[in-house]
């Protein structure tokens, strides 16, 4: 019982073969290796039904794409999704902000990371 929960938690914690693709992608200082690792991501993506977690690393991988793949087809759309994903961020630290005044005039002590600490 304890061996099949374990396998189940580990399969769940290694991201699928999209994700793996686009990770590589992002990440890989070998170009070629990043290069084919968008390659293979893209001829099997959907564009159109883009899971949040592609949606997040594509954001993360436009710049790089850009360069090892400049004849891409979906450069347009990369380029939208990631300032799409800069929007919603920004809207988010946004609405963190108020919440974070309040804390802070009530002098509780707060540790704020990422863009919170912008604001």
């Amino acid at each position: 019982m304890r061996d099949r929960f374990l396998n189940f938690v580990f399969r769940r914690a290694w991201p699928n073969r999209s994700l793996d693709r686009l990770l590589r992608a992002a990440v890989l200082k070998d170009l070629g290796e990043a290069a084919a690792a968008w390659r293979e991501f893209e001829a099997d993506a959907d564009f159109d039904r883009l899971t949040p977690g592609e949606m997040r690393l594509i954001g993360l991988a436009a710049n790089r794409v850009a360069g090892f793949a400049p004849a891409s087809p979906m450069l347009g759309r990369i380029g939208g999704i990631e300032r799409a994903n800069w929007s919603r961020s920004q809207f988010t630290i946004a609405a963190a902000g108020e919440g974070l005044r309040v804390l802070q005039a009530a002098a509780i002590d707060m540790l704020v990371i990422k863009g919170a600490g912008r604001i």
